[in-house]
């Protein structure tokens, strides 16, 4: 195992004395009590987070301003490790601050308070990296940041959106200092055992022993039947104290709610489907006490609604200034606008350039002002647009406007009428001025109006807002009374060297932007708009502003690092460019981890590695790992070795972790794991995950009945892949890293003896795991796919939890989207209707209730999904109603066979023959029931037939009929159609000569037998009714 021999002294000069854990608490509580904050005491129940604490949960919301500062025990049990991992316990302290309302120099604040602990934000690698934080069980989101500190994450800052489900005015800042870290990292020691709490005492002093006793406790003790019975005891008592208007009391039970639900989870008997009913029923607890005390609140009349004590330190930056030039005399000159934020996430930033380039390029044409070029830049605290040589002003332009036609303009005698004079009234021009032109309509009168071109500087005050507002963000953020991706601090927007003094809100345009956030936070004085002026003065001040440079230069020192390692130089472009909009000036540094981790799956190394800590991995050619990695530093005054060393520790870390959980998972085969389900609940209504792999199976083998090339070995297969494919849920490694499962499935299979057949399919039943994800490859992994994801469709379907116009909860969709896509692109020919008739059935065997219309609305559904398939793919809306109506639970819902009929009607619509056929066969349609007659149901009989065009129909399909049902029965359709568009004519002479509806009750139903059994063939094409017909345009 590697230890670190990093000096303190070297590792901060700035830190003047070993700061114990309990000075860096005290510490904090004397900076956030100078800022004016509340010092509060820990909350006296057990929670997962400061946020819990009524403190934040419950004073951010309203209109009271609240600034509290305090230290909250928190108790995470899933985190325990049994004292074993030297970086994670179930344990832990965290440092809390609510700021409300949130001030401008909340960022600043922060840094400061890490400068009186003793760090300096200068000598380190600080990054602010996208954090859309949400708890659940809270009903609460915020939009902000991790607060990296050489690789670690040391604090969650985030700007408060909601609490309670509840819209949140004014916005809280909150900041959860993670203490264990800040100390692990501040006294150099190795594990969270090692923190000197005092002088005398170390942290595991003080908590090993509770660690060991309550991870043994929370994840193999917990009675799983009294903690069940608890949660609906605290549920129940929760509401009734809120029925008693006792809020504080009701949110003492809403907080044991949720650390019985925490409870649960360890002890694994929640599946990762089942959390979602648990977290719904604590957010609604959550939810109604939010509101009765935002109501109580309001009934007390707000008592600290008071003008606060400003929390805010002079930061000694000037935000704003009024300096404005007079104008340029020339007629040209260079626009710069940037828009300097707090650090917008990076998947924000290409799009919003994409939009902010084309919006610009569209309004400034539309405004008649040319420009030479147009360039946009970002990093991750500035959007920014340079155009050159753009006109000062508008051209003059004339319009001709059309009024009244000469006739009502003028009488007789050529003396201009009201109408004439009100139309040159409301043209500003006189009545002499008008004009008369000739138009395809006859003679009108027309004005010609001249409009004066406007300054580009008065423009570009009206447009520069409403280019920032029409920016659209995947999320935006609310503060003040303004929205963007991120809290924006400064504007820039310079015309030549005059200031457009554009206003956003409370914040002015000015001619400051500002450098690197730790190495250069000092304010940049631009002279004029220069884009290389501005592009050099940042560069001196630490930021690659051009995206493209900034991407090439990372790329250049990644590749080169690999090379002279002997390594594969195919970069990962998506990491690539999130890291690119991450930082403002790239360094390359590389670490190391101990070879022995190595041996973890290459999926964990690279999930940890690329995930989590945007790293690059190090990979031979052939794809093996080497214990080396790259991260990309946002710079320092120096210090690599520092920032290497804190990456190391925070990847040995992480590493640590993957090795516990893969040593603990290993100790039991796959097939041991697999009786374990049983007491893992998949849905409370639905049973458990064992059950479910119990219906997987039969559901498995009803669609393997439905092939014809399936090998004995592959029937095995599919069913011991049913068995064992839900196992690996319940390891520690899937239930730490969710989005491992399948493939650590895969390893354990493996471990255990099982096939590579079997290990691939368990790996790949997951799949499609996005509505564009990669598809199971194998024919095992496809068939166990399907009946997974029919089995919790039918059951939530069934139970009526069913997807709504805005809710998906349980993302019913994605799986309905998934069981198409296979069943498409691999052309199987599977009725869907049966797969969901057995899945109904193995639901009824377990004796579960369900809805009557199950089955249907289980069709309806997925046929509504595979419509919008069909539709993305470029087929007509018309063609896919045509093509789906057809289906009922009497027909098969094949959807190769569905696909293969929708093409059909897109060649059929451009024959020449088309309109004539279709209008024959429609009429066939119309003059029947909207229910297909049924074959059987009457036998067409030759020797009543009485008409001339009645012979020569019936003759005509009789000749056909024994080839038409043998080309439906083999699917092909196109030949089916072809037979059908020979009897067009013959039913047209029918409809014109025949009457149908004749008052013969045995020559009528002759008649309808006839046209029904030629429906029933165009039916098995599609419904020619659905199709929309647009008219011919007459010559």
């Amino acid at each position: 195992m590697q230890t670190n021999t990093l000096d303190l002294n070297k590792f901060d000069k700035d830190s003047s004395k070993f700061m114990t854990f309990q000075e860096i608490i005290s510490q904090l509580q004397q900076f956030w009590a100078n800022q004016g904050c509340l010092i509060q005491q820990p909350c006296d129940i057990e929670v997962g987070a400061g946020t819990f604490n009524p403190a934040t949960f419950l004073r951010c919301l309203g209109p009271e301003p609240w600034q509290v500062a305090y230290v909250e025990p928190c108790r995470r049990p899933t985190d325990g490790r049994y004292g074993e991992n030297p970086f994670r316990w179930g344990a832990y302290y965290q440092y809390q601050v609510l700021l409300k309302p949130a001030p401008t120099d909340v960022q600043y604040l922060y840094l400061e308070s890490l400068k009186s602990l003793g760090i300096e934000p200068r000598k380190h690698d600080f990054r602010f990296v996208e954090d859309d934080w949400e708890s659940p069980t809270l009903g609460a989101s915020g939009l902000g940041w991790e607060v990296w500190w050489n690789g670690a994450e040391i604090t969650q800052f985030t700007y408060f959106q909601q609490m309670g489900s509840l819209e949140l005015k004014p916005i809280s800042a909150e900041l959860t200092y993670g203490l264990e870290r800040i100390a692990l990292y501040l006294q150099d020691v190795s594990s969270f055992h090692e923190i000197q709490w005092n002088k005398r005492l170390k942290y595991g002093d003080v908590h090993y022993e509770a660690e060991v006793e309550y991870s043994k406790y929370n994840f193999d003790y917990a009675n799983t039947s009294m903690l069940l019975s608890l949660f609906d005891t605290y549920e129940a008592e929760a509401f009734s104290c809120l029925d008693k208007d006792l809020i504080l009391p009701a949110t003492d039970y809403v907080l044991k709610s949720s650390h019985t639900f925490n409870l649960l989870d360890a002890r694994g008997v929640i599946s990762v489907t089942e959390r979602v009913g648990y977290i719904e029923r604590v957010r609604r607890l959550a939810q109604k006490t939010a509101r009765a005390y935002v109501a109580q609140r309001q009934d007390l009349n707000h008592p600290l609604l008071v003008s606060p004590d400003p929390v805010t330190i002079d930061a000694g930056i000037e935000i704003s200034t009024n300096e404005i030039v007079p104008n340029d005399s020339s007629k040209q000159s260079d626009f710069l606008l940037e828009i300097g934020t707090e650090e917008i996430p990076a998947s924000y930033i290409q799009p919003a350039l994409e939009q902010l380039n084309d919006l610009v390029r569209s309004t400034l044409v539309e405004n008649r002002l040319s420009f030479e070029e147009l360039k946009v830049f970002a990093t991750p605290r500035r959007l920014t647009l340079a155009i050159k040589s753009i006109d000062l002003c508008q051209a003059d332009q004339e319009t001709e406007v059309i009024g009244p036609p000469m006739k009502a303009a003028f009488d007789d005698d050529g003396n201009p009428t009201s109408a004439a004079i009100g139309f040159a009234k409301s043209n500003a021009i006189s009545v002499e001025s008008l004009q008369v032109v000739t138009t395809n309509r006859g003679e009108y009168v027309s004005a010609t109006k001249s409009e004066i071109g406007r300054k580009t500087f008065e423009i570009l005050t009206e447009l520069v807002p409403d280019w920032i507002h029409r920016l659209n963000f995947p999320k935006t953020m609310r503060w003040d009374n303004s929205r963007f991706a991120r809290p924006i601090r400064w504007l820039v927007v310079l015309l030549g060297k005059d200031i457009i003094p554009v206003k956003l809100d409370r914040l002015t345009a000015s001619r400051l932007t500002y450098g690197h956030r730790s190495l250069n936070p000092e304010p940049i004085h631009l002279l004029s708009s220069d884009l290389n002026s501005y592009i050099e003065q940042l560069r001196i001040a630490n930021v690659l502003v051009d995206q493209t440079q900034r991407y090439a230069d990372i790329q250049k020192k990644v590749e080169l690092i690999l090379a002279e390692e002997k390594c594969s130089t195919i970069l990962d472009q998506e990491l690539l460019t999130e890291i690119n909009y991450l930082v403002e000036n790239p360094q390359a540094i590389v670490g190391t981890f101990d070879s022995e981790h190595l041996e973890l799956p290459i999926e964990v190394l690279t999930t940890y590695m690329k995930k989590h800590q945007r790293y690059f991995p190090m990979l031979k050619e052939d794809g093996t790992p080497i214990a080396k990695f790259i991260t990309i530093s946002n710079g320092s005054e120096g210090n690599p070795s520092v920032i290497r060393q804190g990456n190391e520790r925070v990847l040995r870390s992480r590493l640590e972790d993957a090795t516990f959980y893969y040593t603990e998972d290993r100790k039991s085969t796959l097939a041991d794991k697999a009786n374990q389900l049983k007491n893992v609940i998949f849905q409370v209504q639905l049973g458990s995950l064992h059950e479910k792999s119990k219906r997987l199976q039969k559901v498995a083998n009803s669609i393997v009945e439905q092939l014809d090339d399936i090998s004995l070995n592959e029937k095995k297969c599919i069913q011991r892949t049913a068995e064992l494919c839900k196992a690996d849920l319940t390891t520690q490694m899937v239930i730490g890293f969710p989005s491992l499962q399948g493939t650590m499935g895969k390893y354990y299979a493996l471990a255990s003896g099982e096939s590579n057949d079997v290990a691939l399919a368990i790996e790949q039943h997951y799949r499609p795991i996005s509505s564009e994800g990669s598809l199971p490859e194998s024919r095992i992994g496809m068939i166990v796919s399907i009946a997974d994801k029919m089995d919790t469709i039918v059951g939530y379907f069934g139970i009526d939890e069913r997807p709504t116009s805005s809710q998906d909860p349980y993302s019913l969709r994605r799986q309905a989207i998934g069981i198409l896509r296979i069943l498409q692109y691999y052309q199987l020919p599977i009725d869907l209707h049966s797969v969901i008739d057995q899945s109904v059935a193995s639901y009824l065997d377990n004796e579960i209730e369900f809805a009557g219309d199950t089955k249907v609305a289980v069709a309806n559904f997925l046929k509504g999904r595979f419509q919008v398939l069909l539709q993305d793919q470029g087929f007509a809306h018309d063609e896919v109603n045509a093509t789906l109506s057809v289906l009922d639970t009497n027909h098969k819902f094949d959807v190769s066979d569905v696909e293969k009929r929708a093409k059909l009607i897109q060649v059929f619509r451009k024959r020449d023959d088309f309109d004539q056929v279709y209008s024959s066969l429609n009429r066939v349609l119309r003059i029947l029931p909207n229910q297909p007659f049924s074959v059987s149901s009457q036998e067409i009989k030759s020797q009543l037939f009485q008409e001339e065009a009645e012979h020569k129909l019936g003759s005509l399909y009789l000749g056909f009929s024994k080839k038409m049902a043998d080309l439906n029965e083999i699917g092909q359709y196109d030949k089916l159609l072809d037979n059908l568009a020979e009897l067009a004519p013959a039913i047209d002479h029918f409809f014109d000569q025949v009457l149908i509806m004749t008052d013969d009750p045995e020559i009528k139903a002759n008649r309808l037998a006839l046209l029904s059994e030629i429906a029933d063939y165009v039916y098995a094409i599609c419904d020619l009714r659905e199709l929309v017909i647009a008219p011919k345009s007459s010559s």
